[in-house]
């Protein structure tokens, strides 16, 4: 047997170094795809924030309505509806998020195919620039070397 570091196993042409780096591509790409199922957009994520807007403009809209009432207590809605200054503003504003609401969720498989093509595309990149950088350190190694004679 061959002690060399360089080593390859007659059966698939690997060395130790390969298949260090094909075990950590696939440990990573477990966590990539844990990470990426937690992160990934959900119709129930766009469905709450659509009901946090909505819950702002219809308390700014009786609010405007009845000026002498708290609209809701304990709802602070100022910061999203601080511009809104008419009730006509508001009805467009919540036209507004029920227009993009339903964009968002006709949009969503799309929206997740770009999501999941990232983050394959940044695990391919992480995993071509790990096996880059051992092919360049063992051509550095290689170069510090004694050559056999």
């Amino acid at each position: 047997m061959d002690t060399d570091s360089n080593y390859m196993d007659k059966e698939n042409g690997m060395n130790g170094w390969q298949r260090l780096w094909v075990v950590v591509s696939v440990i990573t790409a477990i966590a990539t795809t844990g990470f990426g199922v937690k992160e990934v957009s959900r119709s129930g994520d766009i469905q709450d924030y659509h009901d946090q807007m909505m819950i702002s403009y219809h308390a700014k809209l009786r609010d405007l309505q009845h000026p002498n009432k708290d609209a809701v207590p304990g709802i602070l809605y100022s910061a999203r509806t601080n511009h809104l200054r008419t009730v006509d503003e508001v009805k467009l504003a919540i036209q507004q998020v029920e227009d993009d609401y339903q964009e968002e969720l006709n949009n969503l498989p799309l929206t997740q195919a770009k999501q999941i093509a990232l983050l394959f595309a940044m695990w391919l990149g992480g995993c071509l620039s790990l096996y880059g950088i051992g092919l360049i350190i063992m051509w550095v190694y290689r170069g510090f070397r004694p050559r056999k004679v």
